[in-house]
């Protein structure tokens, strides 16, 4: 008998959840119900900056139905954010520092008697200075000062906090010092300096933010949540309510879309806290208004970039500025001041490189990660960057990415070592598919009139989080079942059915004999979170150790009945491996009961962690800053009318290198969506305020998300899957959730300008955007004719 190779591995199996989702019968957060659970709602500052001189709830506590209000006095002044002790359940110290910060909450028989509740509190608050714009607030002497104490908050989760002492509003700052910038800048033939932004995104989830929380009888807390980090939010409630870890108990179902914006903690605090003073299960679920003013946004990044190029299009020194706009709240937010760098550190070779990344407070409402954390927003500006140096050196751009393309063995500018990379596959299948080197720039798009045609690309890349942990348990049942327990969370990506297809290789069975148990922080081992690009990579590598671990197991049992030691699994049976006939059945080794015959259970156990080397906090410098990363290319034409502003995609390509697709079917899907995604972020989205800090543009109605429109017909776009293993992923895979909406922003913008010969810096592209530079460029052009004057040039050096 010999073993089949890789039965599962590359094949696009059914995923495990269509049925239950496509009937219906999936079941996600927002669909469970607790008996006799209460209905929560929560009362938000209208003011960006505040003092909360007085809370009067008499008159809501009269109010037949209300069972439970809370304030800040209720509220332990236990921090519940997730690396930095700077935000509370509700607002710390008689000060909101941001509009929509939770002030009180309610608990009712209803959601109608909660919300008139509301209407009955009583605020008084006094008006305080305020900061919005990035760059007012990182001033040494800004306008407001969001947290006058902030040099007394504490670092939480092992995360190194480094503020600027200088700048009152930074909170976190990160750097990369490789080789002398100065030094390569004077020998550059050209330099090329810029300003980039981007904008706040909300993640704009189907399933709203949502938790059910109760206390049981031995005094521990349960709490249901829509979270992609269970233990996140296990760790955060317990410290709460300084209750042991053992104690608390997390359950998640199906999550419906995450993005990055479930990773951290959002309702959960308040319901557990309304729970506690009612005695009764309390549930908050986040109306859509609610998700855009206090459920999180995208980080808006201000870039400032330098680059010095030799006249090949060689770039020897590149030097960045970048400015998070983090809002009020640390967040996830103070990750990605260091992971964003990770953006432009594995792709490029730079042999001069001087980054410096800041985090700056504002008061506007918290922000964190969205399906990228951060390399979306630090590439934009580079892949502009570099279609900017071929454009005035006359270069082709495809020609000018490949010469700085690092090579497998060479080291990058945080000093990790390259491998695994298959960017330059992914360039040349983008431009093949797009048909790069025909020429129709500003071409007229039938039917003719005022549509120009051009194109962009870019590339990027993805890194893979090192250093967190993921842990998988794995039981073999009598008859043959491997159950699988894990905290990953199916959020839409497809991990139950890629884990089921692993489990199912490990030991040559069918994938119906493959349970996966997840969603329960009482029975399922720890995991870091589903995020970070991290969840095929750690929790199949522990998978893998889990089911070796079994196998150890089975063999040593087997090993006395077959009279031989070097032995292998295959469809329910152990066999000799130089004799496959001599063979038991693994049942065999049960008692009729179902009991292992020795050993009381057969289960093993597996860890990885992907472990990430120290790192000088002067420099920036590691053997090795991330697991891993995943590379992108992105293709796209596109159409822009002149006279309105329109931008419509024609055709779009996009190439990502995943080291091995596991379910090639599941990637082609995570590549589509992440690539519509990509694209909502360039056209249309953005966040809005009012001049006092309030989003303008809450619901669906004001916020555009893109549809079906927004993108090109299935024959004229493309999903491809490049394939150069990682060693140590498993079976060579690496990430590919995150990374399809990398280079979709700076792609269309080149094809902006390749169309009409205008380059936008500041997303999104709306039309208005766009007809302004088109407008002013034919004006600009009109003006210097008639005075007889060129362009102005980049510097020289």
């Amino acid at each position: 008998m010999q073993p089949a190779e890789l039965d599962f591995i590359g094949k696009s199996v059914p995923r495990r959840d269509a049925v239950e989702k496509a009937t219906g019968k999936a079941m996600f957060g927002v669909d469970f119900k607790v008996a006799g659970m209460l209905h929560a709602r929560v009362l938000r500052s209208p003011h960006a900056h505040a003092r909360v001189i007085r809370i009067d709830t008499s008159r809501a506590g009269r109010l037949p139905g209300v069972r439970a209000i809370i304030t800040p006095d209720d509220a332990p002044p236990v921090s519940i954010s997730p690396f930095f002790s700077d935000q509370y359940a509700l607002c710390r110290d008689s000060v909101v520092r941001c509009a929509g910060e939770p002030v009180a909450a309610v608990a009712a028989d209803t959601p109608d008697i909660a919300a008139d509740a509301l209407r009955l509190i009583k605020v008084e608050y006094e008006p305080l200075p305020a900061v919005f714009d990035v760059e007012e607030a990182f001033r040494r002497d800004p306008p407001a000062v969001v947290y006058p104490e902030m040099g007394k908050y504490k670092p939480l989760a092992g995360v190194p906090i480094r503020p600027d002492p200088n700048r009152p509003n930074v909170c976190q700052t990160y750097k990369i010092r490789c080789g002398d910038v100065e030094k390569g800048f004077r020998e550059a033939d050209l330099i090329v300096e810029n300003r980039f932004t981007t904008s706040r995104i909300q993640h704009c989830q189907l399933e709203p933010h949502m938790a059910i929380a109760w206390f049981e009888a031995d005094g521990g807390l349960t709490v249901r949540s829509s979270s992609q980090m269970a233990n996140m939010v296990k760790i955060c409630l317990g410290r709460l309510f300084g209750l042991p870890l053992a104690k608390v108990r997390v359950l998640t179902g199906y999550v419906g879309g995450g993005y990055g914006g479930k990773g951290g903690v959002r309702g959960e605090p308040i319901a557990a806290l309304l729970a506690h003073k009612s005695g009764r299960p309390v549930g908050l679920f986040y109306t859509r208004e609610e998700m855009f003013v206090a459920g999180g946004h995208r980080v808006p990044f201000t870039t400032y970039i330098k680059d010095g190029v030799k006249k090949d299009g060689t770039v020897v020194a590149r030097e960045m500025r970048v400015m998070l706009a983090i809002g009020a709240y640390s967040d996830y937010a103070i990750l990605i001041v260091r992971r964003a760098a990770a953006g432009v550190a594995g792709t490029y070779r730079v042999p001069n490189f001087k980054f410096d990344s800041y985090g700056v407070y504002t008061n506007l409402p918290l922000t964190g990660a969205l399906r990228g954390f951060g390399c979306p927003e630090i590439e934009w500006p580079v892949e502009q960057q570099m279609d900017i140096i071929a454009e005035k050196l006359g270069l082709d751009p495809v020609l000018v990415r490949k010469r700085n393309i690092l090579n497998e063995g060479e080291r990058d500018v945080s000093g990790m070592l390259t491998r695994s990379i298959g960017v330059g596959e992914c360039l040349d299948r983008v431009a093949e598919f797009i048909g790069w080197g025909e020429s129709q720039a500003g071409t007229p798009v039938p039917p003719v009139g005022p549509w120009k045609r051009g194109k962009g690309i870019a590339i990027g890349n993805k890194s893979i989080i090192a250093g967190s942990t993921s842990v998988v348990i794995v039981k073999l049942w009598h008859d043959g079942t491997l159950e699988v327990r894990c905290t990953a969370a199916e959020l839409g990506q497809g991990i139950e059915t890629t884990l089921s297809q692993i489990a199912a290789q490990q030991f040559e069975i069918p994938i119906e004999r493959v349970k996966i148990v997840s969603g329960d922080t009482a029975f399922c081992p720890f995991d870091y979170g589903t995020v970070a690009s991290r969840t095929l990579v750690h929790n199949g590598n522990a998978l893998i150790a889990a089911c070796n671990d079994v196998k150890q197991q089975l063999f040593r049992m087997a090993a006395r009945k077959l009279g031989a030691f070097d032995l292998a699994a295959s469809r329910g049976k152990i066999y000799v491996k130089e004799a496959p006939d001599r063979s038991i059945n693994i049942s065999d080794l049960f008692s009729p009961m179902g009991v292992p015959l020795e050993g009381g259970e057969i289960i093993g156990r597996g860890v990885f962690t992907g472990g990430a080397a120290p790192e000088d906090p002067e420099t920036g410098q590691s053997e090795r800053s991330a697991f891993d990363y995943s590379h992108i290319a992105t293709g796209v034409e596109v159409a822009v009318n002149t006279e309105t502003g329109e931008l419509k995609i024609l055709r779009s390509a996009v190439a990502c290198d995943v080291g091995r697709a596991i379910n090639p079917a599941i990637v082609e899907g995570q590549i589509e969506g992440g690539h519509i995604m990509g694209a909502g972020s360039v056209l249309h989205e953005e966040v809005r305020f009012d001049r006092q800090g309030r989003v303008t543009n809450d619901g669906f109605r004001d916020y555009r998300i893109p549809g079906s429109l927004d993108v090109p017909a299935r024959k004229d776009s493309k999903a491809i899957i490049v394939e150069v293993a990682e060693p140590e992923g498993p079976y060579g895979a690496k990430g590919v959730g995150e990374l399809a909406l990398i280079g979709t922003a700076p792609a269309i913008a080149s094809a902006v300008f390749n169309a009409v010969g205008v380059r936008i810096k500041d997303l999104p592209l709306t039309r208005e955007k766009i007809l302004e530079v088109v407008k002013g460029s034919k004006s600009s052009k009109s003006s210097k004719s008639s005075k007889g004057r060129k362009g102005s040039e980049s510097r020289v050096g």
